[in-house]
């Protein structure tokens, strides 16, 4: 095999991750595997907050309407103060809503890992109150309407009793169960995993060939049981479809996203996913969501239950700190990869910097001048 040029190889069948690769470590050439290559990117996914509070969400506690006005919020590894906490999943009850005007509470996990909310003022204008950074996290904001007995959110059932919310189920292999009757969160039945390998998948579908208008979307939520730890690369794979054709990005939720732990057995996750993460176009319409199991390492085996959309909701999730903000594909305002920092290297600028920079090369290495350009050697 030796002189044998890449693309004259054979092609490989689907991947393990126990293939071995070589790298160079240290100036020396070494083996490692397609899993711990990938479980190292998995790993830099979140990264570290560009914020100097000292108080920040690292990963996990999405947010989640229950019932009337409570909500739901999952398990959360976060900062206090420049103090490490890992919160579980809980629920917080708003106090009732006032008989006059709206107003506006806070969501926050406390230094002790307690999930609180703090009761705006309520007025015809209402403002939410303000939260000491070095006592709270602040995670998200909820409008309480006028006498409200819950929130103004619409929720679309898309899996709780497999078909009773008109949401058909398949299943690319028989290692999925639709309707199984082991451990259901609630109701009688549950989508069961077993032994799943990577690129088996679940569908649901809406019912008579209907479609589902995402603009108006704001959260798919649902809960997730592991059966045993999951392997560093494995992960679930969200994506929305019209048909066979993918309708903006998948969603990857691996440990450390949207409120996964896949070390976390014998009891049910809060997943809530933002719809603008999937950044699906406006306009764009879906007929079904594709739950799939990817990367590499052994099987995996789960339960999932109690699929939802919910649409009109009154929470505000705070945004990653100290970023500039734009306005997604979705239409929807989203925290970009920019820093402050970043964004503050152009205060100042009177004209176009492209324009500038072209001119300051002209001027620099124009005919008749004697500067030249230099290129390093390699």
């Amino acid at each position: 095999m030796a002189n044998t040029k890449i693309s004259a190889l054979t092609a490989t069948t689907a991947l393990t991750g126990a293939e071995q690769v070589p790298v160079v470590q240290g100036g020396t050439t070494k083996r490692t595997t397609v899993s711990d290559v990938v479980a190292l990117a998995v790993a830099s996914v979140v990264p570290a907050p560009d914020i100097g509070t000292g108080t920040y969400l690292v990963s996990g506690g999405s947010i989640g309407w229950d019932s009337a006005l409570t909500y739901r919020v999952g398990a959360a590894n976060y900062y206090v103060n420049g103090v490490a906490i890992t919160s579980t999943e809980q629920t917080v009850t708003l106090s009732a809503a006032d008989g006059s005007n709206p107003r506006i509470d806070v969501l926050k996990l406390d230094a002790a890992g307690v999930l609180s909310a703090t009761a705006g003022t309520a007025a015809a204008e209402p403002a939410e109150s303000t939260i000491d950074p070095e006592l709270y996290l602040r995670l998200g904001i909820v409008l309480v309407p006028t006498g409200a007995t819950q929130p103004t959110i619409t929720q679309t059932n898309i899996y709780t009793e497999n078909g009773a919310e008109g949401w058909t189920t398949a299943v690319s292999a028989g290692t999925i169960t639709a309707a199984g009757a082991t451990n259901p969160r609630t109701g009688s039945v549950v989508v069961d995993g077993t032994a799943v390998a990577a690129n088996t998948y679940i569908t649901f579908t809406k019912p008579a060939a209907g479609t589902q208008d995402m603009s108006v979307e704001n959260n798919l939520v649902f809960f997730v049981r592991v059966k045993a730890a999951f392997p560093s690369t494995k992960a679930l794979r969200l994506g929305w479809y019209s048909g066979t054709a993918l309708r903006g990005v998948s969603v990857t939720v691996s440990n450390g996203l949207y409120g996964f732990n896949s070390a976390t057995t014998g009891s049910y996750q809060q997943i809530s996913v933002p719809i603008s993460a999937f950044s699906i176009p406006s306009g764009n319409t879906i007929t079904n969501l594709r739950i799939t199991v990817v990367g590499g390492g052994s099987t995996v085996g789960f339960y999932i239950d109690d699929i939802v959309l919910n649409s009109g909701s009154t929470v505000v999730p705070s945004l990653t700190a100290s970023r500039a903000l734009v306005s997604n594909v979705a239409g929807n305002v989203a925290a970009s990869t920019v820093t402050a920092t970043e964004l503050g290297y152009v205060s100042g600028a009177t004209s176009n910097i492209q324009t500038q920079l072209n001119a300051a090369v002209a001027g620099a290495y124009g005919p008749g001048k004697a500067a030249a350009l230099i290129w390093p050697m390699q």
